[in-house]
């Protein structure tokens, strides 16, 4: 997902593996966002990654890894995360 990009799931519910972001926002809202798969954080000149709403991480362990530095923090999770 590149800058400025959004998946907003508008309450739904939806299964995702690997996911690189660059600038980008998942908003789950009263839907839940499974992860199953390492994120990936590149740098962004635009904008900060932001993760919000409800996530749940699917049967693993997982890795967040971050390339290059232009916001603090480049990822923001506000999801409630479970």
């Amino acid at each position: 997902m590149s800058d400025s990009s959004l998946l907003d799931l508008a309450g739904f519910e939806e299964w995702v593996g690997p996911i690189s972001m660059q600038g980008a926002q998942i908003k789950s809202g009263f839907g839940t966002l499974y992860f199953s798969g390492n994120i990936t954080v590149n740098r962004s000149t635009v904008a900060q990654s932001l993760i919000s709403g409800d996530a749940l991480i699917w049967n693993g362990t997982y890795t967040i890894t971050n390339s290059g530095h232009n916001y603090s923090p480049d990822l923001l999770i506000s999801a409630n995360v479970r």
